[in-house]
């Protein structure tokens, strides 16, 4: 999962359908990767992790359900 940041936005939105990673596991890569440069980068201003964690369970259940969901899903805004 190390290298998922670096695969394409494609790759990475189809892996939570195809079963090779959980939308919150997507998530938390990309938590993680925020925490560890954004002192640097200072590109995130306005972060909604819990937000953001609620969409990703909402999705993974979702999908766990057997609903087909659009590859984006956790992108979109409220």
């Amino acid at each position: 999962m190390r290298d998922l940041p670096f695969q394409s936005a494609a790759d990475q939105l189809g892996a939570p359908a195809s079963g090779k990673v959980s939308s919150e596991e997507l998530l938390e890569v990309y938590l993680s990767r925020i925490d560890a440069h954004n002192e640097t980068l200072n590109a995130i201003v306005t972060l909604d992790v819990e937000r953001a964690r609620s969409a990703a369970r909402d999705a993974d259940a979702k999908r766990a359900s057997g609903a087909e969901l659009p590859r984006c899903t956790v992108c979109r805004s409220r």
